[in-house]
C-alpha cells in the first residue's frame, strides 16, 4: 500500500473529467508529514502551480513543506512519477474541484470515490505507456503527444536522482536541480521536444543566451517512445552551448 495519500483536484467535474482528457488535473496533498516525506524522501518539489492556494492553514512554500508544517499541490508529472513508483495513492473528495482552494468546503468532510481515483490512476500509466498513438478504432488518447513526453522525461530526471521543477519562468518545461531548491540553484534548463520536430535557429539562440545569462546548462530532451525492433522505450538529451553567434551542440547518454 502506497504511503502519501493526495486528494485528486479536477478542472472540471470529476465525472466529465474521468470520460475525457487527463491534461490540467493535480492533486493535493493535505498531511504536512505526508508533504514532508514527498520533499524528502522522494524530491518531490513545491509546485508553483497552485502556490496561493493554503493546505492545513499553512502556506505551501518549500521551506514549510521541508520543515512538516504544510501541505503541498502536486501537478501530473509529480501524481504520474508517484504512481509509477507506487509511494503516492490518490483518492477523488466528493467536495473538490482545481476551482476550489485547499480550504474549500467542510474541513471533516472526508467522503472520497475510491473507484475514480482509481481509474485515473490506471489512464495516466497507460496514456504515456500508449504513445505514440494508438491504431485506428481505439479511443483516442487521453493525453497529448507533447504531455506524454514531459511526462515521461520528468520521470527519467528523476529516477536518475535529481530535483526536478517546472521551468516556465526561464521558458522552459523542466528545471533540474542537484539538490533541494531550498539550498541549491538549478543546474539545467530543459525544452522538451520530439525528436524528429524542427527547432528554428533564432528560437535555440534565444534559449541558449537565457541559459547564459542564469548561469545554467541547456538541455533538449526527447522521448522515443517503445517502438519496433526496440526492447525499451528512452529519452534522448543534447546538451546546447551558446558562444556569440556560434551554437555548439553534443549527445549525451545522461542528463
Amino acid at each position: 500500500m502506497a504511503d502519501i495519500v493526495a486528494d485528486l483536484l479536477w478542472p472540471e467535474p470529476p465525472s466529465a473529467a474521468s470520460e475525457g482528457t487527463l491534461e490540467g488535473v493535480c492533486a493535493l496533498v493535505r498531511l504536512p508529514a505526508h508533504a514532508h516525506v514527498l520533499a524528502t524522501r522522494y524530491r518531490l518539489v513545491r509546485s508553483s502551480l497552485c502556490s496561493s492556494a493554503t493546505a492545513n492553514g499553512a502556506t505551501g512554500s518549500v521551506e514549510n513543506v521541508e520543515n512538516g508544517s504544510s501541505g503541498m499541490h502536486l501537478r501530473l508529472e509529480e501524481l504520474y512519477v508517484g504512481l509509477f513508483h507506487g509511494f503516492l495513492r490518490l483518492r477523488t473528495p466528493l467536495l473538490h474541484t482545481c476551482e476550489g482552494s485547499a480550504g474549500d468546503g467542510d474541513a471533516n468532510d472526508d467522503r472520497t470515490d475510491d473507484a475514480q481515483a482509481a481509474n485515473f490512476s490506471a489512464k495516466l500509466l497507460a496514456a504515456v505507456a500508449r504513445h505514440p498513438p494508438p491504431p485506428p478504432h481505439t479511443p483516442p488518447p487521453q493525453l497529448s503527444a507533447a504531455t506524454a513526453a514531459r511526462l515521461r522525461v520528468f520521470r527519467d530526471l528523476w529516477e536518475r536522482g535529481f530535483h526536478v521543477a517546472f521551468g516556465s519562468k526561464f521558458a522552459a518545461e523542466l528545471l533540474v536541480y542537484a539538490d533541494a531548491p531550498a539550498r541549491a540553484h538549478a543546474v539545467a534548463l530543459v525544452l522538451v521536444r520530439d525528436w524528429d520536430a524542427p527547432l528554428a535557429a533564432v528560437q535555440l539562440a534565444s534559449h541558449c543566451r537565457v541559459a547564459t545569462m542564469v548561469k545554467k546548462r541547456l538541455l533538449l530532451a526527447s522521448w522515443r517512445p517503445l517502438g519496433a525492433g526496440m526492447q525499451e522505450d528512452e529519452v534522448v538529451y543534447v546538451g546546447v552551448d551558446h558562444a556569440l553567434l556560434a551554437t555548439r551542440h553534443e549527445t549525451h547518454g545522461d542528463a
